[in-house]
């Protein structure tokens, strides 16, 4: 039997690759866990590639945020790593890693080339800025029902809901939690009681006003929450996972539920960019241990069995949270990404999902990070060194090598640059137009009829399906998945690919189809045909 792992030799480097499942698919770079590498001083960063340098073994850094983790990750797989600051992304190719998110940076997306795999989506601000969250969150929980989504603690978006807002803060005497809607790591945030403390009615500035948890659940009298990473690989079809592993981020001085000093950042926020700070904090960091101010998720886990709670049930109802999360913003990235990209293979995301338990064990959802910090301390790389390299080899990233595929037996010598963007382009042809206009819901209830006949590019989904379920590890797929896919006929777009996997998933439960049959279609060639 063949190894699956060979070296490609570069002018400079190797990079380590992988054999697709498929015949007829170009190989895979290998990422492996980089975490005992990270805490070595980095080298100096180039800010260009040389000429004698393959341009898709480069990885690109947007400064100055460079995140150490990715470098070590990436650098062992055998890329270069490059300093970037100008966002002319047309002229690259290989990975980028950003640090930007908004409408006013989406023109960054237009002329991607096809080797290009960017850390960012195009729309996903929609969720990823607070004030959009939650009216986003309101226009699905409207079509969905409160009972569906009764998740997201009573939010107001300012300044559009504002007078909203003022009558539910005089008709109660609860606390309200004030965030600047696109700041993070807990910069700007206020907890107040009275209307006259909200951000100015003249202010045009975005914020999330949210009702204040009360009753958290607590662990040594602090309260907790979770930093848990999300990957979301395509958003047509949707393809989401979550990761089994995570942070659990302690406030630095225990919790008063008199309310007495609601000022106090370190008792009432449990964001580690503002404990670190607190002086008063003494207690060696350790996973694990009582006082440390960080977690992992694994360690809570443990803590809740030794105390006789059932975290299985929590966990479940946190993947129902991350996936009704993302389907909130199904429109804007879907409508984004098809004015943006020409291919499936440039766009991803990793979120950080913040959550945060109340007495009764019921997760909360508080916010979704665009950009999950990841530090360098041994407790952040025990969770983030296995899950970056996991991400990486999930998504798939293809070496731009001059000769095709010939490993794969594939004889129609085209490049691999040309193989790539073949597999993974967004162009239909007449035949798909054909199909995906003639489906409507109605398939839907007879999943099995959508799975006659199938496209080539209705094989190429299900290939890539397929090669990222197989590179899971840690990474657990949420959707598609049946328990939400009820939700579907409720988004604006009803989309073709998302019936395709749904119908995909159920086939090989009841065994009507399997990876081994589509298998042998790729050895036909059949996905290649246009």
């Amino acid at each position: 039997c063949m190894s699956r792992e060979m070296e490609v030799e570069g002018p400079r480097k190797s990079l380590k690759l992988r054999r697709s499942l498929f015949p007829n698919v170009p190989p895979f770079v290998q990422f492996e866990d980089s975490s005992d590498l990270v805490t070595k001083k980095l080298q100096s960063l180039k800010t260009e590639s040389p000429e004698d340098e393959r341009p898709c073994q480069v990885w690109n850094m947007w400064i100055p945020y460079i995140n150490q983790t990715v470098v070590r990750t990436v650098e062992q797989a055998g890329y270069r790593v490059a300093r970037i600051s100008s966002r002319e992304y047309g002229q690259l190719q290989g990975g980028i890693w950003d640090f930007a998110d908004g409408p006013t940076e989406e023109d960054d997306f237009q002329h991607l080339d096809g080797m290009v795999k960017i850390n960012r989506l195009p729309g996903s601000h929609c969720i990823c800025r607070k004030d959009q969250l939650t009216l986003n969150y309101k226009w699905l929980q409207s079509r969905a029902g409160s009972f569906e989504f009764n998740f997201l603690p009573e939010s107001y978006a300012l300044p559009d809901e504002r007078e909203a807002l003022r009558k539910a803060m005089k008709a109660s005497d609860d606390l309200w939690i004030v965030k600047p809607a696109n700041l993070s790591c807990g910069h700007g945030i206020e907890i107040i009681n009275r209307t006259i403390d909200l951000p100015s009615k003249y202010s045009k500035a975005p914020y999330s006003v949210q009702s204040y948890i009360k009753q958290p659940f607590l662990i040594n009298n602090t309260k907790f929450d979770l930093r848990l990473y999300v990957l979301l690989t395509s958003i047509d079809p949707v393809r989401l996972y979550l990761y089994k592993d995570g942070l659990v981020r302690f406030a630095t001085e225990q919790y008063d539920k008199n309310m007495e000093d609601i000022k106090n950042p370190f008792v009432h926020l449990t964001n580690y960019a503002i404990n670190k700070n607190n002086k008063n904090d003494t207690v060696p960091q350790r996973d694990g241990v009582m006082g440390s101010t960080k977690w992992t998720l694994k360690s809570l886990w443990r803590y809740f069995e030794k105390h006789s709670l059932d975290w299985r049930k929590i966990w479940k109802e946190i993947e129902g949270i991350c996936v009704k999360t993302v389907l909130c913003g199904h429109f804007d990235m879907t409508v984004g990404y098809d004015e943006c990209a020409a291919s499936d293979y440039n766009c991803y995301k990793l979120f950080g999902f913040d959550v945060m338990l109340d007495e009764e064990l019921k997760p909360w959802l508080l916010e979704v990070n665009s950009f999950p910090s990841m530090f360098p301390d041994q407790t952040d790389l025990s969770v983030n060194g296995p899950m970056v390299a996991e991400v990486f080899n999930i998504l798939g990233f293809h070496d731009a090598r001059d000769e095709g595929s010939n490993d794969n037996d594939n004889d129609n010598m085209k490049t691999a640059k040309e193989e790539v963007e073949m597999l993974y382009s967004r162009a239909k042809s007449k035949e798909q137009e054909e199909r995906e206009e003639t489906f409507d819901e109605r398939c839907f209830e007879n999943m099995d009829e959508i799975l006659d006949e199938l496209t080539p590019q209705d094989l190429r989904i299900l290939i890539k399906s397929e090669e990222e379920l197989h590179q899971a590890r840690q990474f657990g797929r949420i959707f598609p998945c049946k328990d939400y896919n009820h939700l579907l006929p409720m988004l604006d777009l009803v989309m073709y690919k998302d019936h395709l996997l749904a119908a995909w998933e159920e086939g090989k439960k009841e065994g009507r189809v399997s990876k081994e049959w589509l298998q042998e279609l790729c050895k036909e060639g059949r996905h290649l045909l246009e």
